[in-house]
């Protein structure tokens, strides 16, 4: 095995599938070398306004989080969920734990957090103690910022592509760099050919069928209009609130993923109107994934 550690940061496209972005050899993983990783992921950037546009999703390096707070300090940036409950189940394990932690990980809502928080203090009031002291604003999306399209609490992404480039590592470092080089420009190639046939102005297919699914789970709720846009969307002693022309949802899901919400979608169909075009944001757009992949990887020579 080569001497040094890979960084890596790997972001999503429009289809919501890996987008490899940056990767670097340094010779330990420290505050100083990710600093300057950072530093020169942010001029290609060109983040000017100190990442205020920027969601980031890591483990809990001490020396990564530092150097965030110098180089994007108006940047969210968020603690992988599977790696705070890798240490909580080292003293709480067990399904229970791990489903009512998930379960407060992926609430949208400060009060559902509440509600799943109360049900780990009744098994174990220490668990509650615990995850308190974590700060969930960096682990639930009942805290996370809206407006960013990204509902992710976890860092699958990282893991994904750690996992391709698994037999790459075990080479010398320029093999390493040669292998990882082929990989992403083959990907380009592949991942462009894919849009093919696609309308420029629709939805990529993948934020289609998550649609789709939340068509199937609307015909549990009842719509109630309010006047104007604003409805009432309501499912036995659950309601949410919908406001069709600010496209907000009070479980603000809709805000958090940028495609909707299983309230959002039946308000919808209650109107006739389909949930995607104006109702997704741009980014889910086939135009965005065109925009993404025009610009080809350069081979080089040996």
């Amino acid at each position: 095995m080569p001497d040094g550690e890979l960084l890596c940061t790997v972001g999503r496209d429009a289809k919501n599938a890996i987008f490899s972005i940056t990767w670097a050899v340094v010779s330990v993983e420290n505050k100083d070398n990710w600093k300057c990783f950072l530093e020169t992921l942010s001029e290609d950037f060109q983040c000017w306004n100190n990442g205020n546009d920027l969601v980031l999703i890591s483990d809990q390096h001490k020396g990564l989080i530092k150097a965030v707070k110098e180089v994007f300090p108006a940047a969210e940036h968020r603690q992988c969920a599977r790696h705070i409950y890798a240490n909580f189940r080292k003293t709480l394990s067990g399904s229970k734990f791990e489903n009512l932690f998930w379960k407060a990980s992926k609430a949208t809502t400060e009060a559902q957090f509440n509600v799943v928080m109360k049900e780990i203090g009744k098994l174990n009031s220490e668990a509650v103690v615990h995850l308190m002291a974590r700060d969930p604003k960096i682990w639930s999306l009942a805290f996370f910022r809206v407006h960013n399209s990204c509902e992710s609490v976890e860092n699958g992404f990282s893991e994904s592509f750690n996992s391709v480039i698994l037999d790459a590592r075990k080479k010398p470092i320029i093999s390493v760099l040669e292998d990882i080089h082929i990989y992403v420009t083959q990907r380009m190639v592949t991942m462009k050919l894919t849009k093919q046939g696609w309308n420029a102005y629709s939805v990529c297919p993948n934020i289609r069928i998550r649609l789709n699914m939340l068509q199937i789970k609307q015909r549990h709720w009842h719509v109630i209009s309010c006047g104007g846009m604003k409805f009432k969307a309501r499912k036995m002693d659950e309601v949410f609130t919908v406001d069709v022309e600010k496209k907000e949802c009070s479980c603000r899901l809709w805000k958090l993923n940028g495609y909707g919400c299983v309230h959002s979608v039946v308000t919808l169909s209650y109107l006739n109107l389909t949930p995607d075009g104006p109702y997704v944001d741009p980014m889910y757009l086939d135009a965005l994934y065109h925009n993404t992949y025009k610009q080809p990887i350069h081979g080089m020579n040996g």
